[in-house]
Formats: C-alpha cells, structure tokens, sequence
C-alpha cells in the first residue's frame, strides 16, 4: 500500500512536469464521425471466399470494429465506414488470409487493386499511402537489425535504463534516415508529420510498457520503477498533441496512461462500500456480503445468503455494473491531474468506451454530467454520447448485420447453418484458437462444466478460429473436448464473429431457447458457479 502511495505521488509530481512540456497552444479538432469509401479489385481472382473483413479504431474510443464486406466472382468489393479522424496504422484490409494496411481521411475516397499479394492505390488522393508505404519498405531495409533487437528487447535482462536507451538510440536512427530519405524522396508535409508521429510515439508506447516485466510467461507489474519514470515519459512525449491521434503508437500510449490512471487496487472495501450505498441497490445485508467477497474472506462463499445472493441474476449484473463505475470514478479522479487537452480528452474517453460501452451499458445522467466538465474538446464528449448503447437484445435468428445486402442471404445461410437446429435449447459458445493459451487452460474446467449439465436441454458449440486444421484435430482429440466443435473458414469467421462481437480469444457467447443472444460475454468455464448458475437460470 505504502509503495503504491509513494508511485501515485510521484505520478502526480509528473504530471505537471508534462504541463510544462506540453504547454504549447493545441490546435482545435472537431470529432464528427463521416464517410470513408474505398473500392477495390483483386486481380486474377479464383478464392471460393465471398467476403473480406475491414478492421478499424480511433482514437476517442480504441474499439476495434469489424465491416465485412462482400467480393463478387470478379474479385471486386466496396466498402463504407465512418470514421471520426485520418488515421495511419488502424485500418485494415483482411482478405484471403492476407492483411493490407491503408492511412484513411474522413470524405474521402480510396480505390484499391491488391496484385500478387499487394496494395496498389489507383487515384491521386491515395498518394499518401505510396509515400508511407515507401518509405516504411526502406527504413526496415536499412534498419533491420536494429528494429529486430528493440522489437525483443523487453523481455531480455536489460535495466530500464539500458532498455530505454535502445528505443531512444533506434528512434534518432529513424529520424535521421527519415530527413536523408527526403533528400531524394519528396514527402508530403502530412506524409513526414505522420512518419514523424509514427517513430516518436512508438518509443513512448514500449517505454511506459516496461512497467511490467516481460521475462515470464505473462506481463507482471515491476517492484518497483526510477522516481522519474513517469515524468521523463510525459516531458519527452507530450500527452497532448497536435495531431498525434492520426497514429496508432501515440493511441497505443494514451491507452497505456489510461490504465495507469486506475487507482482501485488500492482502494480500500470501505470506499467501495460506500460508493455502492449510493445507488441505493443494494440492503445492509447485502453490502456486508459484496465486503466480505472484497476483503478475501473465504466463509462468505459458503453461507446461504451469498449462495441466495449470486444466484440472483439482477444483483449479479448491477453489481458487476458498480464495479465498473468505480473504476470509472478513480480513473476520472486521476485523469484530472493530467494537463488539459485533447490527450487528456483521449485518455479518459477510451476508458469510457471499455468500462461501459465494450460491456454493454452507459454512464448515468450524473456521470455524463461529471465528464461534461472534464472534455476541453466536447465533440469527443458528443461523440461519446452519440455511440453510448442502449442495451438491447438482439435475437440470433433475426439480427440484421452491417455486412452489404448482397451477402444477407449468405450471412443467413451461415448462421442457420449451426444454430437453427438447437433453437429450443439453451447455446453455450465458445470461440477460441489453438494458439491461444487462455484458450487451452479453460478445456479442463470446460470439461467439469459437460459433466454437471450433462443430459440436460443445453448444447456446447465451440469455434476453432485462425488455426490449421491438423493442430485443430489433434488438440480435439488429445484433449478429448466435448460438444460439437466446428473449424471456421474465413468467410464463417467474418460473419460469425461480427455477428457475435468476438473481439478476443477465449470468448463465450449464451443463447436463449429462443434463439435470443443472452450475453455477449458470457463467463467462462473457470468462474464454475457462475457459469452454471446462470445456465440454470436459463434452463428453468
């Protein structure tokens, strides 16, 4: 506790060291979301493939969003996306397999053809693009073996110092190959702001990425870090830039300053308690319980009334909901000591869009309110407002998709395909990867979870993804995996997985008798009564 008090003083101590740094006047930005088009054509194509997935984020909300478009029989598609700003590293082609990556302006339009495995840009507006991609080509040319050893120096026995000094070392490297480049390679003035943006804020992503230690098998945070750590950070790397957010590192770094921002593990059960008697959901009786849980105190689990407590759907998801506004709460508390600003608008607009949007619910009246006079810039604020989720279910068998008419039939077909049979059960769905770590340590408690609802009206669909077909098979059968397990294609994939909000691996998806997805993020087999509780609760 003493020590996470000390790291949080010195945050703040860094903090108006960044207000020094970043003290220059931001230009003003306005927010609206607007049209992008792009229209391509694949040449010489023979796939069986029918569709193509476009993935893109921003900046206000680092969301990944899924388009899948359709390729007809000659190869050609056409896409449209909003988007709320230009971009560079955050939008992405993803067809047969291959990625393209494309630097995209609001109203503007992009065609595309992809040759032998390739991006070409057609139209004199796409300019940029060539100018990117040049130069990008060249710099890992020149540079290979220096941006190989700071791609893996993270998880070698460097000091923090001496890690720090490899990224800085590499970053003057690319700046100045960036100005002899020019020499023989006029760029754009945009082309070399965003080069520029790219190779600066990339350093700053991986520095405020060493507070974990890398050298296990997962990321733990460090003991400790320099006094300075921070404050070094924020003055080299302003958080509040001018055009910053037309590049994924300097998103990447506002969403790593996001997560500093989160306070809670050191709060104590007594705040939370008390945050939660403000919403009047919860009795005496039942606050002492969710204390209980908070403090570690193991014999709350075995009593009666937690039992009468968890197995109440409603208390579970409005608890799970204030858990997620007093995060909110401390990461508005602290982002309030960053320096006024567009990043400082980021950093907290991001959180807004993972603690509530990406889990379904919105901030209440009083919280927009509160968030009303943090935004300096209030169309990120109106932004926010405008994509806040109203809640509403969406049955599996009705769902109208985003995907272009000409593949509703097909995205139909698709999905008839493996649930239409099991309307009148209950679905429980799992996508996952052979690849995935997570993935393989949930089958043992997947396994258990068979064996307690076994013979009952429930049905378990598991989704191999992005993974070969033969390590597919032999994870099945070494690892003797119940239920009906189906490898998706690439065309199933971009369907389903947009259909169903797959973001990551694991997830797991609950479907109603009714063919009415229950939960977009169902538990997992691990949270064990949980899972069953809420199956259960299906299956009355």
């Amino acid at each position: 506790m003493i020590k996470s008090l000390r790291i949080f003083l010195l945050l703040i101590i860094s903090f108006s060291v960044s207000f020094q740094a970043s003290s220059q006047k931001i230009a003003f930005k306005e927010f609206i979301a607007k049209p992008v088009n792009i229209k391509g054509w694949i040449e010489n194509y023979t796939s069986d493939f029918k569709t193509g997935r476009l993935t893109y984020f921003d900046a206000v909300t680092r969301s990944p969003k899924d388009e899948v478009f359709a390729i007809d029989s000659a190869g050609s598609f056409q896409i449209k996306f909003d988007a709320i700003h230009e971009v560079y590293g955050c939008v992405s082609l993803n067809i047969q397999k291959k990625r393209y990556d494309i630097y995209t302006e609001p109203l503007k339009s992009y065609d595309v053809l992809i040759k032998n495995d390739k991006l070409e840009f057609n139209n004199s507006e796409n300019s940029i693009n060539d100018e990117l991609a040049s130069f990008k080509t060249a710099l890992y040319n020149q540079l290979e073996s220096e941006i190989e050893k700071a791609r893996s120096a993270h998880n070698q026995n460097y000091t923090i110092a001496e890690y720090v000094e490899i990224l800085k070392d590499l970053e003057r490297k690319k700046l100045s190959f960036l100005k002899s480049y020019q020499v023989n390679h006029p760029l754009k003035s945009s082309t070399v702001e965003i080069l520029q943006n790219n190779i600066r804020y990339e350093t700053a992503k991986a520095w405020i990425n060493i507070r974990y230690d890398y050298r296990g098998k997962q990321p733990v945070p460090r003991d400790s870090l320099p006094k300075d750590f921070y404050s070094k950070i924020f003055a080299e790397y302003p958080i509040n830039s001018n055009n910053g957010y037309m590049v994924r590192e300097y998103i990447d770094y506002i969403a790593n300053i996001g997560e500093v921002m989160d306070k809670t593990k050191t709060s104590s059960t007594a705040d939370r308690i008390n945050f939660y008697k403000s919403f009047n959901l919860f009795s005496e009786e039942e606050l002492r319980l969710i204390a209980g849980v908070y403090n570690g105190d193991t014999t709350v689990f075995q009593s009666a009334e937690f039992k009468k407590f968890n197995s109440n759907k409603d208390k579970i998801i409005q608890e799970y909901e204030l858990r997620n506004r007093f995060v909110m709460k401390s990461i508005l508390n602290h982002c309030s000591e960053l320096p006024k600003g567009i990043g400082r608008d980021f950093v907290l607009a991001q959180q807004i869009a993972h603690y509530y949007f990406e889990k379904d619910f919105s901030p209440t009246d009083k919280e927009w309110n509160l968030y009303n006079d943090f935004f300096s810039n209030k169309s990120i604020l109106n932004y926010l407002k405008s994509i806040s989720p109203n809640r509403k279910q969406v049955m599996v068998s009705e769902k109208e998709t985003r995907i272009q008419n000409q593949t509703a039939e097909y995205s139909k077909s698709i999905t008839e395909k493996y649930f239409k049979k099991h309307f009148g059960k209950i679905i429980y769905v799992d996508f996952w990867a052979t690849w995935c770590e997570p993935c393989k340590q949930e089958i043992p408690f997947a396994k258990t979870l068979h064996a307690e609802l076994k013979n009952k009206n429930i049905v378990f669909i598991n989704f191999c993804v992005k993974s070969e077909r033969a390590t597919w098979q032999k994870v099945i059968t070494d690892e003797k995996i119940e239920g009906e397990n189906y490898l998706l294609n690439e065309d199933e994939f971009n369907i389903l997985s947009q259909n169903f909000r797959v973001k990551g691996y694991p997830t797991y998806i609950l479907i109603g008798k009714d063919g009415e997805v229950v939960n977009y993020a169902a538990p997992r087999p691990s949270s064990e009564h949980v899972i069953i509780n809420e199956i259960n609760r299906l299956l009355k």
